[in-house]
């Protein structure tokens, strides 16, 4: 049963692989590869902008929220234990 499926999955593979080959305008829509339309470059830059920016906020919108609560456990541990 798994040979059957490797074997299959080999020959779509091939099919694949020469149809591009031989047909390579299938195979330009990509704009990562700079051969498809030049219209959607700028949606590329733009979404690769956004996923590098995205971990460093959540990394920083994380740290300010540690804070905060770190502060406000402080000011609360303070007032309770009186002067």
């Amino acid at each position: 049963m798994i040979n059957k499926l490797k074997q299959e999955t080999k020959k779509n593979g091939f099919i694949l692989t020469a149809l591009f080959f031989l047909f390579p305008a299938v195979g330009q829509a990509c704009s990562v590869c700079f051969t498809g339309k030049e219209g959607s470059l700028p949606a590329l830059y733009l979404s690769t902008a956004i996923l590098i920016c995205l971990p460093l906020i959540f990394v920083v919108v994380v740290y300010k929220y540690v804070q905060k609560k770190y502060r406000e456990r402080n000011e609360t541990e303070q007032a309770q234990a009186g002067p």
